[in-house]
């Protein structure tokens, strides 16, 4: 996610007409294209509990502080 929204960035810089995006869009891709076998997104839900209850990824801390323009590091 970080190096999409670093990507977009350059594209804006470079003149490309971003008007803005979908955190979810991004990640439905994913899942598309690993045939909903994989589960992505920033929480996981589990799908064998009847509440569904979720729980944040990383990803989902990393692009909360990101919002707050307090990024924190994640290692790779």
């Amino acid at each position: 996610m970080k190096n999409y929204i670093r990507s977009t960035l350059t594209a804006l810089r470079n003149g490309a007409n971003v008007k803005g995006y979908f955190t979810w869009c991004f990640m439905d891709v994913f899942e598309y294209l690993a045939g909903f076998m994989s589960r992505y997104g920033l929480y996981r839900v589990d799908f064998e509990d009847e509440a569904l209850p979720r729980q944040a990824r990383l990803s989902a801390r990393w692009y909360s502080q990101f919002l707050k323009n307090e990024e924190i590091q994640i290692r790779e």
